[in-house]
């Protein structure tokens, strides 16, 4: 494990990491402004089924693992929440949530045992946002959480053929529902996630050239496919999950490169974990490819498969929503 040097300049924590710094700029929120987004390189700290190893860096801070703590809760309970719904409590902040699963799935647990009960509302802690490292080039990461960190909709699908959208940059376009442009989780992504995750005018985060062109989807012939996009944040896509470069496996077979766990908090909001031993705590994920039809967009199973479903243009808590953040992280020299 390589050794991290932290210092203090100008009142913002740098990180140095082999000879590049990193400048938490975190726009800080809470009573005591001390929200932390740290920054933390650790090789090969991880490893799948003896597949693949990976390096992972922590950065940004969001909901994750449940609170069963009675006194904690009891506390949290008679606080008011801060600005972006999140609870400051001795030191941490927390987010709480209604667990939301209409196909009853009783067999659900948290990590910590709990089997939650539908419309009932739980505590989850916020901590560091661990990822995957898929690339480094100089001082660029580009990096995809290594959990199933929440659950939403691709898209609000009403009925087939186009609708008139716009998409959180403004732009206004008519368009099928497996849109990624003028979808429901591009815009959450880049709004709602960023600004709780990272805080608004985060200067490590890049703004990236995201690829939408049909070579990224499992057809070079796709019609479905939107322009390329600048985003903070986005999602991967097909091209990019088969890339043996990123420590995925080149064909669409089950793969354990492919599974990735469910935090309690996504299960809370609608992604199951699966109860099979080879994949177990691992779930479903949504990519941004389009499908080769309008209604349906590509999606990786909990086993690390391929297949295609519009569960993602429905509603929240069917069990095919997961959200799978990735970002490029810039390191200053």
């Amino acid at each position: 494990m390589k050794k991290i040097f932290i210092f203090i300049f100008l009142g913002l924590p740098l990180i140095i990491f082999g000879g590049f710094v990193f400048y938490n700029l975190f726009n800080l929120i809470g009573k005591n402004n001390n929200k932390n987004s740290s920054f933390d390189i650790v090789q090969n700290s991880s490893q799948i089924e003896d597949e693949v190893k990976y390096e992972t860096i922590e950065y940004g801070l969001y909901p994750q693992n449940h609170v069963d703590d009675t006194k904690i809760i009891s506390e949290l309970e008679q606080i008011e929440a801060e600005p972006n719904g999140w609870y400051y409590y001795d030191g941490n902040y927390y987010a709480k949530a209604v667990y939301d699963d209409i196909n009853y799935n009783n067999y659900q647990r948290f990590d910590s045992g709990v089997f939650p009960s539908n419309g009932v509302t739980y505590w989850f802690k916020c901590e560091p946002i661990k990822w995957r490292v898929l690339s480094k080039n100089n001082n660029e990461y580009f990096l995809v959480s290594e959990k199933i960190i929440d659950g939403s909709y691709y898209d609000y699908y009403v009925n087939p053929g186009k609708t008139e959208k716009t998409d959180y940059q403004g732009n206004t376009a008519t368009v099928y529902a497996n849109n990624y442009q003028y979808s429901v989780v591009r815009s959450w992504l880049n709004t709602t996630f960023f600004e709780n995750a990272f805080g608004v005018g985060d200067e490590n985060i890049r703004t990236t050239l995201v690829d939408n062109s049909a070579d990224t989807t499992s057809d070079p012939n796709n019609q479905y496919i939107c322009d390329n996009l600048n985003d903070k944040v986005f999602l991967l896509s097909y091209k990019d999950l088969i890339n043996e470069d990123y420590g995925f496996t080149t064909d669409t077979k089950k793969t354990a490169t492919r599974r990735f766990k469910v935090t309690d908090y996504a299960l809370a909001n609608g992604v199951l974990k699966s109860i099979w031993t080879s994949e177990k705590g691992c779930g479903d994920f949504m990519t941004r490819s389009p499908a080769l039809d309008e209604e349906n967009n590509c999606c990786v199973s909990s086993s690390g498969d391929f297949y295609e479903s519009e569960f993602y243009f429905k509603q929240r808590g069917n069990g095919g929503n997961g959200v799978l953040p990735a970002i490029k992280l810039i390191a200053f020299k």
